[in-house]
């Protein structure tokens, strides 16, 4: 029936199933689970008459593997009736006749009423099968206008081909090869998961989305911003330096420095703004705009095996939690880093024109700083793809139980589950729980670091002023500032670093899922029809095959056929024949 036998993966709401598949397997896990009482609501209508005997045979009847059990059948398969210990006739929602089938019959009933009508108007040669051997009943009764030579020609109809047998055969064996060969029938695909640095082409990716001219006007509005802050520090201090050296107060003196140091403040706000309002109102925009676009386009247009083998808890974890964090995390991430960049480089300047031999020992923390920097970001951020594909698994798991929940709870399979679902929420946790761990291990050493510039700041002005006894009293005093306030400046920075890196692995699965594999495009030039097609409607099948993704086997073969106007065609076949497969085509 499968061809890994009750290895097989079943796709998310029996999708590659077909209607008859989908009863044997809900009966297959019905007799798996080996209860004491089993309510069987007709699982054979959606079977061929065939396949229903086997079933029938194996499974429900005396002699079948449910023989020790109770089972309560309904059915309105008469041939059956014969075989089993009692029938209850229902009628208008009462019941009307009840007792063993022989005893029905002898009292011509509504049971007798109703089987009469089946064998008059089904006439099938396994139906004789059922009143035979029932004494005081014969053929007759049912067929008196019906040569007998119908049903002998209708029996040899319903023989079984030994490519069939041969297929449930192998079908059989199948579940007893080793675990190995369930791999080749799975249908849900792992989802590849990067690792080491992000790639160069996914921060491009990024770049193109947020748009070359919106992020050329970011990167010029920084630059200016930077400009104007480092001027204004520079300006006050040389405005202190001119007040020192003055002995009376000159007040023309003041208001000229007062109002160029306004400008430089004003200048340093507005390019501030105009930052702020490229990244926010154009490359945020765009960014978003642009990734779910391309993203949704190619999930839309993939072709019909890439909703087979992928959970939609992946699918929504992808325009949910990844787009989440290209809208929301990346721009504000991007603007605390830049602003602390941008402190990061006026306070280095500042404190090397103030104290140039503070390059002795600021080549060290950069090096301790890279040190730091390429420790931290390998763990961060291969627990941030351990925690993003986990996120994703855990919606899926959930998805199947809210799906699957009667099921669940009949089968008596909720603690299953519930371990299952524990089990993933525990690996979710612990990638999230390193995560966490990193940053604050980063966050004591470059405490460290801040420290220790500071420390070392403070004892090289000292050394200066009693070796040289010329330490400018307001470059000294902006240093110190400025290396105070690289404490929060590092950890800022390689945090946002950090953020803005997380981010960039939700570009990369967006990047990774807006260039799926097409079907065929929606418009063949070469390939359309006529305006004034269709004239008729005809539909016409040549040397048609098929299959439902790469891999697997051809569920339609070489199918030819034609369906002329106004035709009504009726398509028949045993149960997996392909007839739900030449609909969908």
């Amino acid at each position: 029936m499968l061809p890994g036998g009750d290895m097989t993966e079943i796709g998310e709401k029996g999708i590659n199933l077909s209607g008859g598949q989908k009863a044997r397997v809900s009966l297959a896990r019905a007799v798996y689970s080996q209860a004491d009482i089993y309510i069987l609501d007709d699982p054979l209508a959606a079977v061929d008459a065939h396949v229903g005997k086997h079933i029938f045979t194996h499974v429900i009847s005396p002699q079948g593997m449910l023989k020790t059990r109770a089972r309560i059948l309904v059915t309105n398969a008469v041939q059956y009736l014969g075989n089993v210990d009692s029938v209850v006739m229902l009628c208008n929602g009462q019941v009307v006749e009840r007792g063993p089938f022989s005893h029905v019959m002898d009292s011509r009933g509504e049971t007798f009423d109703y089987v009469s009508s089946h064998m008059i108007e089904g006439g099938a040669g396994s139906d004789t099968q059922l009143v035979d051997g029932i004494d005081g009943i014969s053929m007759d009764e049912f067929q008196p206008d019906t040569p007998s030579t119908l049903f002998a020609g209708l029996s040899g109809q319903l023989q079984v081909s030994s490519a069939c047998t041969s297929s449930n055969s192998s079908a059989r064996t199948s579940t007893t090869e080793s675990p190995s060969c369930a791999s080749l029938h799975k249908i849900i695909k792992k989802e590849e998961r990067a690792v080491g640095r992000i790639e160069w082409t996914t921060i491009q990716f990024y770049l193109e989305v947020c748009g070359s001219s919106n992020v050329r006007g970011l990167v010029a509005s920084l630059v200016l911003a930077l400009a104007f802050n480092a001027g204004g520090s520079l300006w006050l201090a040389r405005w202190s330096n001119a007040n020192d050296s003055q002995k009376s107060e000159n007040s023309h003196a003041s208001t000229f420095y007062l109002a160029i140091y306004g400008l430089l403040g004003v200048a340093g706000v507005l390019a501030m703004a105009m930052s702020l309002l490229f990244l926010w109102m154009r490359c945020t925009l765009s960014a978003s705009h642009n990734t779910h676009r391309q993203m949704l386009h190619s999930i839309f247009r993939s072709p019909m095996a890439f909703f087979d083998s992928t959970p939609i808890g992946r699918i929504l974890g992808l325009f949910s939690g990844d787009i989440a964090q290209i809208d929301d995390n990346m721009p504000t991430t991007s603007d605390m880093g830049l602003k602390a960049l941008m402190q990061a480089v006026v306070a280095v300047v500042l404190i090397v024109i103030s104290a140039p031999l503070t390059l002795l020992f600021f080549l060290p923390s950069a090096y301790i700083y890279m040190d730091l920097q390429r420790r931290f970001l390998p763990t961060t951020r291969d627990s941030k793809r351990i925690a993003n594909t986990m996120r994703d698994i855990s919606l899926s798991t959930t998805e199947e139980a809210i799906n699957g929940a009667a099921s669940i709870r009949a089968y008596g399979q909720v603690s299953a589950f519930e371990t299952t679902f524990m089990e993933r929420t525990e690996l979710l946790c612990r990638a999230w729980w390193t995560y966490m761990s990193a940053n604050r291990w980063l966050a004591v050493r470059l405490d460290l670091v801040s420290a220790g510039i500071i420390f070392l700041t403070t004892v090289l002005l000292i050394l200066t002023q009693l070796v040289t006894g010329s330490v400018n009293g307001s470059h000294a005093g902006l240093s110190l500032t400025y290396a105070l306030s690289m404490i929060g400046v590092l950890t800022t920075c390689i945090r946002c670093t950090t953020i803005v890196e997380m981010a960039l692995i939700s570009v990369e699965r967006v990047r990774r899922y807006s260039f799926l594999d097409a079907e065929a495009p929606e418009v063949i030039e070469d390939c359309r029809p006529e305006r004034s097609w269709p004239m008729e409607g005809t539909v016409e099948f040549k040397n048609y095959s098929t299959r439902y993704r790469e891999g697997l086997d051809l569920v339609l073969k070489d199918v030819s056929f034609a369906v002329k106007p106004s035709e009504k065609v009726g398509i028949v076949g045993r149960t997996g024949a392909g007839k739900s497969s030449l609909t969908l085509a």
